[in-house]
């Protein structure tokens, strides 16, 4: 009996520590928040949150329109895995492009976003400790020149007064620039070029309240919805009305925290990302969401395995699962298998029957081990058969995996069926088609229809005028990009170093080193003709269906 108190007291401990670790993680996410706040706020309202984080926040209070909405008709879902926006392998993305892919939308829910990383993350915090630091230095500067000047006159002492009051100069005019040094997220810079494109601020941003990995030491992701304030509102969900327990803050949205309450143990280990809950509404159609990017890469060992297999399936083995179920594949099952059952339980025990995952789900449509899946959650059905990740290679027709999809019960979210046609349309934006991939080949295609050598002979003219856009005036200086550091003035033909605002050398360099091979050079060989869509825009299509309002 003894034993058997040990062990839950161990298992309680366990949680509570998990718990405690998952409150710090998202107050610093929330610390970060608030900064960006700080920084944003003349542009829209902010709500840090520790729940989720909304951006733009008050927009749908004097937008949304439940007649405009209704009068649509349509309400324009979508999913959209946007490939790390803000990090140094995807400097060249084009957030004009992806603004224009996202426009085409009304809500989607978009994977890889990214928190502050890197030299990004390192300037932001330069930026901030200039900020906070430099006036109480401005004010001993001044104080030692005072006492200088209350001093017997030498030569040394003017020197060393010309050197302050120069110093003196150079951080209270970086003190008024520094805020345009600091840069924000890659989920805002989308943001921004949504307001930019509709000419409004119609567009806001849900996100996750934090970033989830397979491990500690890869990039910790985030997920978010963006969503048009005219015609969509997020609404109260009462699961994260049930597990707020913390924090303050409409619960609009909230990661599942998969626990013993709702799956009758604890299961949140088994996620290398968690799926991002939030509820909306448009017209009369209310509805859930859950955006998801599922593990990649399943666990190797042992024990892991063994583990994941018994809190998602009951078995030791992926051997015994059945046909399509394999060493690689099984947790990507396992955890779209936990996330029905929740989605299940969501429906039971909250009454919520229009309750939609959309995602990176990492696993095939014509996969025969679906049917076992699907199960868990009984009517649910996989949308989208097409291919949807890129392929570099020309041969390919730019396409490889059918890894984004829907899953619903259609039978209850029937306002998704097309009446027309009697059937839910789910299908792929192809980018490479189109408005976009028309201004994306405009903007950066430079290859002719001729060949030599096996490789595409090149549109010089083009080629150096893309250069001249994107390249040059990095080059020469007529643009930059600036960063806080350490900064030489001349005072009376003397070097004197100062904190301020300098060229940002290393980033400029890195970008104008690898632009042209990255976004040019790559569609002159066949082998990877379609990079520069990936580099520009994404790896993944988004997905599409629309339901009705009414």
């Amino acid at each position: 009996m003894k034993s058997i108190q040990l062990i839950l007291l161990s298992s309680l401990l366990c949680i509570s520590v998990f718990a405690q670790i998952d409150i710090q993680i998202r107050e610093d996410y929330q610390a970060e928040c608030n900064e960006i706040k700080d920084f944003v706020e003349a542009d829209y309202n902010v709500a840090c949150n520790i729940n989720y984080h909304h951006y733009n926040s008050s927009a749908y209070r004097k937008n949304y329109s439940k007649t405009r909405a209704k009068n649509a008709g349509k309400v324009r879902i979508g999913g959209f895995n946007v490939l790390h926006p803000g990090m140094s392998k995807t400097r060249y993305k084009d957030y004009r492009r992806v603004a224009e892919l996202i426009d085409e939308f009304d809500v989607i829910g978009v994977t890889e976003l990214l928190p502050l990383i890197a030299d990004d993350l390192k300037n932001n915090q330069s930026v901030v400790e200039f900020i906070n630091e430099t006036p109480k230095e401005i004010e001993e500067l001044k104080a030692e020149l005072n006492s200088l000047k209350d001093a017997r006159q030498t030569a040394a002492n003017t020197r060393k007064q010309e050197e302050i009051e120069a110093k003196i100069e150079s951080l209270e005019s970086d003190l008024k620039d520094a805020r345009d040094v600091y840069r924000k997220p890659g989920y805002l810079k989308i943001l921004d070029a949504l307001h930019e494109r509709t000419g409004n601020k119609e567009w806001a941003l849900l996100l996750s309240p934090r970033g989830e990995a397979a491990k500690k030491t890869d990039v910790q992701e985030l997920v978010g919805y963006y969503y048009r304030t005219t015609v969509v509102k997020p609404k109260v969900n009462q699961y994260c009305r049930d597990i707020r327990t913390y924090g303050r803050g409409t619960p609009f949205a909230c990661i599942p925290n998969m626990g013993k309450d709702m799956l009758g143990e604890n299961k949140k280990d088994m996620f290398s990302r968690r799926p991002f809950l939030a509820e909306f509404i448009s017209g009369d159609f209310s509805f859930v969401l859950l955006a998801s990017h599922v593990i990649y890469t399943s666990p190797t060992d042992a024990a892991n395995m063994k583990r994941i297999l018994q809190q998602s399936f009951g078995v030791d083995h992926y051997d015994a699962l059945g046909i399509g179920a394999n060493k690689g594949n099984y947790a990507r099952f396992a955890e779209v298998k936990v996330t029905l059952d929740f989605m299940e339980q969501l429906r039971k025990r909250f009454n919520q029957k229009d309750v939609i995952l959309i995602g990176d789900l990492n696993l095939e449509h014509n996969n025969q081990f679906w049917d076992t899946v699907l199960q868990s959650m009984p009517g649910a059905k996989l949308y989208v058969e097409d291919l949807t990740t890129v392929s570099t290679a020309e041969k390919t027709g730019g396409f490889a995996s059918a890894y984004d999809h829907f899953i619903f019960d259609e039978t209850e979210t029937s306002e998704c069926i097309d009446p027309r046609k009697r059937k839910v349309v789910a299908n792929v934006v192809n980018f490479y088609e189109g408005r976009v991939g028309g201004n994306v080949r405009r903007t950066y295609n430079v290859r002719t229809d001729r060949m030599s050598g096996g490789k595409y002979i090149k549109d010089t003219r083009k080629y150096n005028r893309v250069l001249g856009v994107y390249v040059d005036p990095l080059k020469n200086g007529e643009e930059t990009i600036l960063t806080i550091g350490r900064k030489k003035i001349k005072v009376d033909g003397r070097d004197v170093r100062v904190e301020g605002i300098i060229k940002d050398e290393d980033t400029i360099e890195n970008y104008v080193k690898k632009f042209a091979s990255r976004v040019l050079d790559s569609q002159l060989k066949p082998s990877s003709y379609y990079e520069y869509f990936k580099q520009v825009i994404s790896d993944h299509m988004p997905i599409t269906m629309s339901c009705s309002t009414k």
